[in-house]
């Protein structure tokens, strides 16, 4: 069954039922992707690690605000995976008043092996279809990338 195209009315005009159907299929992969990588921490926890393991040592605040929370939900969230023993967190370097989170090795160990898994779930799912849907999911990753950007 062939889909209506989402600006077949013209620019702009997106038909909800078309966004709906996007939003849900995203959704569920995310949550197969999230299964998959097996973490053994929550979607926040990892969020938090993962965004630790790629923009590197960061201020509470600074976490706070690339992850969109609260500081005291971030404080009570960066407890948790300190006494996990997958974040530590030292003075700043240059505030002597802050201090930074980092990743210890078990953190960057958990990120590491967790990004393996979820990589290999999807190099799985892309390879069982077709050349042509294949190339379209190659096409289509940079307008993802725009849509998840702040």
């Amino acid at each position: 069954m062939a889909s209506p195209s989402p600006t077949s009315a013209g620019r702009g005009a997106v038909d909800p039922e078309e966004v709906n159907r996007f939003r849900l299929a995203v959704v569920r992969l995310a949550r197969q992707i999230r299964q998959n990588a097996r973490t053994g921490v929550t979607p926040s926890q990892s969020s938090l690690l993962f965004r630790l393991d790629r923009h590197g040592p960061l201020s509470l605040g600074e976490l706070a605000e690339h992850e969109g929370l609260a500081k005291s939900t971030i404080t009570r969230l960066v407890r948790s995976v300190e006494e996990a023993g997958l974040v530590l967190r030292r003075p700043h370097p240059d505030d002597g008043r802050a201090s930074e989170l980092a990743l210890t090795d078990a953190g960057r160990q958990l990120v590491a092996e967790s990004r393996a898994r979820a990589s290999a779930f999807m190099r799985d799912r892309v390879a069982a279809l077709s050349v042509e849907d294949q190339d379209l999911i190659c096409r289509v990753s940079d307008v993802l990338e725009r849509l998840g950007q702040r």
